[in-house]
């Protein structure tokens, strides 16, 4: 008996684990800013990131459409891109049966980020709602409250709570006061691996609510900010999915109407076979507040890898990057009159698993700085270099929480 229940408990950790990144990837979301370079590449992890804000829907509570890519969190279904990630909150029970009782709790924020939340000891329907906490020791690796920029209660992840509220619905409290509500992507939900609660609603602090509507195959379709009666809608955009296949091309483009009547495009290359787990790259983006982008990706024998090697902006401006065992080493950027690309900065990285180390990173004068971090992923000196020449250093002090 004790054999099964060690066998059961051992899928569940693995399981687990393989729904959630490699820890140090939270270091690229919600790292100190200062771990990041040029809005490209994050210092500590190697992985090279994107943040663009795509469109801004006007409204007396605006709409906006992010998008977000980390090269290390390129397993996913769209190859490491995030598109509105808070949508979806995924569970798990010890259970091999179907249940909805469920132990874990893996939440999205709106960058990216995984909060991994465990059931609270003794809780259960009859006392009220189950209520979840964030697994930080285990789980949050990278995460700090100067992400942000600023310290602030109303923006550190340690304030956020998860309750269940019934069999099929979950009740996230953000750390700003918003309240977002989960319910059960469809009837069947808990014969999945993981079932899936999709959000629903969201409320606001000064009252502005959101509602979030869905298509059969459980893709947002719909979204619109109204006031805090319903009676009236702020701002919303619709969206539309066009699959085109034949011989030669895989592609899907996915149309976001505005109630400002704006349109913005997002046009995805599809790999794999369709009728099971097809993966989308994003390949050009359209939209009406910004200059069109591509983007290209590395190969590997011969074969698409989620790994971005270059965004291509107009008029020859692009940023690229070359790696070497799925770390960026080195960044390319446009500069001058002809906008050539020249390698601005080189990466070598000191690293062992569960151990502090350090990046070594060199601008295009051979400058040199050091950012040295903990196991945990929290940077705590950097040392600045002239040459081969100690200029001057910054130290940092974290709890064991990522609290400056």
């Amino acid at each position: 008996m004790f054999k099964a229940q060690l066998a059961a408990l051992l899928l569940f950790i693995g399981s687990l684990q393989a729904t959630i990144l490699d820890p140090g990837v939270e270091a690229a979301t919600e790292g100190d800013p200062s771990s990041t370079l040029c809005d490209s590449v994050s210092i500590l992890t190697g992985d090279f990131v994107v943040f663009s804000e795509d469109l801004v829907i006007d409204g007396v509570h605006p709409l906006r459409i992010h998008r977000h890519y980390a090269s290390g969190n390129g397993k996913g279904k769209y190859g490491g891109w995030e598109f509105f990630p808070h949508l979806e909150i995924k569970t798990k029970s010890y259970k091999k049966k179907p249940s909805k009782k469920f132990k874990r709790a893996i939440v999205r924020e709106p960058n990216g980020t995984h909060l991994v939340f465990k059931k609270q000891e003794k809780h259960s329907f009859d006392k009220g709602w189950v209520k979840f906490t964030i697994d930080f020791e285990k789980n949050g690796k990278g995460i700090t409250n100067t992400s942000r920029g600023t310290i602030s209660g109303r923006a550190n992840l340690k304030n956020y709570t998860l309750s269940q509220v019934t069999d099929h619905q979950l009740l996230l409290r953000c750390a700003d006061g918003t309240k977002r509500t989960y319910t059960y992507s469809h009837k069947d939900n808990t014969e999945q691996k993981m079932p899936v609660f999709l959000l629903r609603k969201e409320i606001h602090p000064n009252g502005h609510k959101t509602f979030y509507q869905y298509d059969t195959h459980h893709r947002i379709e719909y979204i619109k900010n109204t006031n805090m009666e319903n009676s009236e809608i702020y701002a919303w955009c619709r969206f539309e999915y066009e699959d085109l296949f034949d011989s030669d091309t895989k592609t899907l483009y996915c149309k976001i109407e505005t109630s400002d009547g704006r349109k913005l495009r997002y046009e995805f290359m599809c790999k794999g076979k369709t009728s099971k787990k097809p993966r989308y790259f994003l390949r050009s983006i359209q939209s009406p507040e910004l200059p069109e982008e591509f983007v290209t990706y590395d190969k590997i024998h011969g074969k698409i890898d989620h790994l971005v090697n270059a965004r291509v902006l107009p008029q020859g401006r692009n940023i690229r990057a070359d790696y070497s065992q799925g770390r960026v080493e080195t960044l390319y950027q446009s500069v001058g009159e002809r906008n050539e690309p020249i390698p601005t900065h080189k990466f070598v990285y000191n690293l062992e698993k569960n151990k502090p180390g350090s990046t070594d990173v060199y601008d295009a004068y051979q400058n040199k700085t050091t950012v040295c971090y903990s196991s945990r992923f929290l940077p705590q000196e950097v040392l600045y270099y002239e040459q081969d020449r100690l200029h001057h250093s910054i130290q940092s002090i974290w709890d064991e929480n990522g609290q400056l």
